[in-house]
């Protein structure tokens, strides 16, 4: 029996050992799977995939393939073209003092850089979806003033110091840029030099050491879809001979043999040169310039060119990057098979051109818009409706400045069929309460309500509280009164309406709703309580005059904006308020339910609506006054979608995270295409506040569109001019305090 057992336990350890080996081999099968699985992914990641431009012939190819493949029914002759605009002020700053002020905003607020580029990046997308992807910029910004091209201009507009080095902030803008044509799969043209602006560096030498420094740092973040024009239009104006005909070739060399022939270089001429033959030569893909030339002009530019390096055996892509708004030309241009730069100059004002800062970014001249159409058109792309959108502000009253202005409430008055607006303040004064009768878009008339109300807080609302047909007005105390009042409109409401105390309580009342809550055919009012963090509902006696029955919905909380909504589908409606919506369970002069959909939004102003056609109530809040409830962070744009169960947390959809008090919010149908946009307004705390469209383009998707700043608005509301949402507001404070504006979607 022994003899058998040896080798039994011999077979058992060669099995195990055997078993041991094989698991061995399989992990390290599983290991190396790991390890390659690990690097393609890590490879495919999209922050580190890059897109590279190349040049096969007279075509530009991005990422191996002709320009424009991607366009389902593109155009044949578009295949290896670049349609592109000439953009150089994306990086603009002027560091001299003496000529920064040239470059406000029209609203008198100083230029911003950073917002400047900002609202280029916004733009980006737009371009690209009307077949213009490539642009050039500048890393020197000359020619900024309209119609003033001096050999030495006063304005320094450089991101080089003078030895040379770049400047962090302008490289930090020039990344942003960058990275954000990557994204759109776009081809950035950078201009280095610009006459009047290349004796900022001292000598030749700074020169060297710019470009030098300039490809480096492309070539260290791996930039592959960069052109770059050693300087615009080399053939005159420049301080350093090195950049001028026949020098600009060292320069042009140097750029290759630097990046070892990964970057394709080459340098601009003034409208109508052809580059020299040493030029042709050296660069990568030629680049001219066609301004103040006719069509017949821009193809004999062309066929020469052509001949030149045909007869070289060297084709090469012919690129105009500059010409003008002549759409002529741009026929042309593509007509000979050379792809074309538009070039608007602009005025200065924030409207017209892309040269002349401030600039407005969007496509939203006659001409701009011409050009992108043309392009989209000519590609084979159809042109995109819609794709840009501006508001048009309008002053339509001006009220006493030295009033802080709280309230703004929309109605229809006096009867007539048109909505008013009645604005309130905090002081004494003979326009401290009033409302604008709606005559015209233009054409409003003032009218005195009450010149010894104040103390009155932001919100506010109209309703008949006496039952005599025509709309009364109600508002509360700030933090300085208990009351709440109400102002009952006389037969003629041109004359002065007699005010009413409706009740005392804590201080502080914001926001005011007017509704049947009891379900007995008659209005009744729901406020904020701040004082004493409380939501309140007050019913109005038999006799209004007599003090009203106030009911509490809901203790310990705050917030500043109320909506109404059915927000459980049962048909009823609810009130939303804060993170909360609250719903009566049964006697409604008893606290309601509460029920949580959000978390941490405070100071919030709320509307509630169905954004995406499903039938169902979404919920939209602002953080309008995230500051003053204690939140350093900005404010907060989202809107929240309720799963099966509203009662739980709904699902967050964050539009914006950084704006400055975004205390108003409108909802509606500004771009006309059945689908519910969403408007902010920043207060003006700031010297740049904005107006922003967050344009639905269904399905949960939103477009974030600035459309327009320097005005800032408290409080703003939906009002309805003719059978079109406008947006009516006032600021809270600043110098256009006492002004109401409009603003309506621009044609």
């Amino acid at each position: 029996m022994r003899g058998r057992k040896v080798p039994n336990v011999l077979k058992c350890r060669r099995d195990k050992l055997a078993e041991g080996f094989e698991m061995l081999r399989r992990l390290a099968i599983w290991a190396v799977v790991f390890a390659v699985g690990f690097c393609t992914i890590v490879h495919l990641r999209p922050e580190v995939a890059k897109v590279r431009v190349t040049i096969e012939g007279e075509k530009f190819l991005i990422d191996g393939k002709p320009t424009y493949s991607d366009v389902p029914n593109v155009n044949p002759k578009a295949l290896g073209m670049l349609l592109n605009s000439r953009m150089v002020q994306a990086l603009f700053d002027d560091e001299n003092p003496e000529t920064r002020h040239l470059w406000r905003y029209p609203d008198g607020s100083e230029f911003d850089p950073e917002r400047n580029t900002n609202e280029f990046i916004a733009a980006l997308p737009h371009y690209k979806a009307h077949g213009v992807i490539a642009f050039t910029i500048n890393l020197q910004c000359g020619g900024p003033k309209a119609g003033q091209f001096t050999g030495n201009q006063p304005w320094h507009v450089s991101g080089f110091n003078p030895d040379g080095s770049l400047k962090p902030s302008w490289l930090a803008r020039l990344k942003r840029v960058l990275d954000a044509a990557q994204k759109h799969r776009m081809v950035v043209i950078l201009g280095l030099f610009y006459f009047g602006q290349d004796q900022r560096l001292k000598d030749e030498e700074a020169v060297k050491r710019a470009v030098v420094n300039t490809v480096d740092w492309l070539m260290k973040q791996g930039y592959g879809h960069v052109l770059l024009e050693i300087n615009n239009e080399c053939g005159g104006g420049y301080d350093h001979a090195i950049l001028r005909p026949p020098r600009i070739v060292e320069l042009i060399r140097l750029a290759k043999e630097r990046s070892n022939g990964k970057l394709l270089v080459s340098t601009s001429f003034g409208g109508g040169v052809i580059p020299p033959d040493e030029v042709l030569k050296a660069v990568d893909f030629v680049l001219v310039h066609g301004n103040g030339q006719k069509p017949e002009r821009i193809r004999e530019m062309v066929r020469t060119i052509r001949a030149k390096l045909q007869s070289w055996g060297t084709p090469k892509p012919i690129v105009f990057n500059e010409d003008g708004t002549d759409l002529r030309n741009m026929e042309a241009a593509l007509s000979e098979g050379a792809s074309w730069g538009y070039y608007d100059q602009g005025r200065n004002n924030y409207r017209d051109g892309f040269q002349s800062p401030p600039t407005n970014w969007l496509i939203n001249t006659p001409s701009k818009r011409a050009f992108f159409r043309k392009a989209a058109e000519w590609v084979g792309i159809v042109p995109p409706k819609g794709i840009t959108y501006e508001m048009q502000r309008i002053l339509i009253a001006r009220l006493d400045p030295s009033l802080n202005r709280t309230i703004c409430v929309v109605g229809d008055v006096n009867g007539d069929g048109k909505e008013d607006v009645v604005i309130g303040s905090r002081q004494k004064g003979k326009d401290s309460l009033v409302w604008l009768e709606q005559k015209s878009l233009t054409d409003w008339q003032v009218h005195v309500i009450d010149d010894e109300a104040e103390m009155l807080e932001s919100g506010g609302a109209l309703g008949d509280v006496n039952g005599d047909g025509r709309l009364d007005f109600i508002a509360g105390g700030d933090w300085r009164s208990p009351h709440l009042w109400w102002w009952e409109q006389p037969a003629d409401p041109t004359r002065k309406w007699k005010r009413h105390i409706i009740g005392t309580f804590a201080n502080k009342f914001h926001t005011q709703l007017w509704a049947d809550i009891d379900g007995d055919g008659k209005g009744e009012l729901v406020t904020w309580n701040q004082g004493q963090k409380a939501l309140l509902w007050l019913k109005p006696q038999s006799d209004p005059r007599k003090e009203w029955q106030s009911f509490v919905i809901a203790r310990d909380v705050d917030g500043e904006g109320l909506a109404w909504a059915d927000v459980d589908g049962d048909g009823k409606l609810e009130l939303i308020a804060g993170n909360f919506w609250f719903k009566p369970s049964g006697d409604v002069r008893k606290e309601w339910q509460r029920f949580q959909f959000a978390k941490g939004y405070v100071g919030t102003v709320v509307e509630a609506a169905d954004l995406d056609n499903d039938g169902r109530v979404e919920i939209i809040l602002s953080e309008g006054d995230a500051q003053y409830f204690g939140r350093k962070e900005q404010g907060r744009v989202a809107w929240f979608k309720s799963g099966k169960d509203p009662r739980q947390l709904w699902r967050e959809h964050v539009l914006a995270s950084d704006l400055v008090d975004p205390h108003s919010l409108i909802v509606a149908d500004f771009t006309g295409d059945g689908l519910l946009d969403i408007c902010v307004i920043e207060m003006d705390f700031t010297n740049r506040p904005q107006v922003i469209l967050f344009v639905n383009k269904g399905k949960g998707k939103f477009e974030t569109h600035v459309v327009d700043s320097g005005v800032g608005s408290h409080d703003a509301k939906l009002i309805r001019i003719g059978n079109k949402p406008a947006v009516v507001g006032k600021p809270f404070t600043g110098r256009f305090l006492g002004e109401v504006h409009l603003w309506v979607m621009k044609e």
